[in-house]
């Protein structure tokens, strides 16, 4: 990754939440990051991969923070960087 803000935890966060087009909590997106990218990632990371996006403008909060979304920028980047290639894409 060459952009220093994208941390492994970033793209993590990024393939979940385009996977499910849904709000998702912070605690729900480790769960799904271990379980299906098979990857140990714990919920402070994943809390600062939103605290990234989010000052990207790529996740929107829902409920005061409990839950995030994609964007339509954060779709948009996440399309453009792994188009189909995300585990169990739906469209």
């Amino acid at each position: 990754m060459t952009e220093e803000w994208r941390t492994e935890a970033v793209e993590a966060v990024l393939r979940v939440l385009a996977q499910t087009g849904l709000g998702v909590s912070p605690g729900g997106i480790a769960a799904n990051i271990e379980r299906l990218l098979r990857e140990d990632v714990d919920v402070a990371a994943v809390e600062d991969a939103l605290e990234r996006l989010d000052d990207r403008h790529m996740v929107e909060s829902l409920d005061a923070g409990d839950y995030y979304r994609l964007t339509e920028r954060g779709r948009e980047y996440a399309t453009t960087e792994f188009g189909d290639d995300v585990f169990g894409y739906i469209d």
